[in-house]
């Protein structure tokens, strides 16, 4: 956990993507991690409704109201 700290800050690093750092691969493995636990929880008549509304609120927080 210390290489993460000194690694996210180092300016050296600050040129990089974002999506190149540490700590933004553990945030994205816990996500999927996360929402894979809730849809594995579901019974399996429920989970392709899961799944449709998970689609569709990312597609909310992704595009406003105008780009319907």
């Amino acid at each position: 956990m210390f290489w993460l700290s000194i690694s996210t800050h180092a300016p050296e690093l600050q040129c990089l993507s974002p999506h190149t750092r540490p700590w933004s691969v553990v945030k994205t493995i816990w996500q999927f991690c996360q929402t894979y636990g809730e849809y594995q929880s579901l019974p399996p008549s429920q989970r392709r409704r899961f799944i449709l509304e998970r689609e569709a609120s990312k597609a909310a927080q992704t595009c406003p109201d105008s780009c319907l």
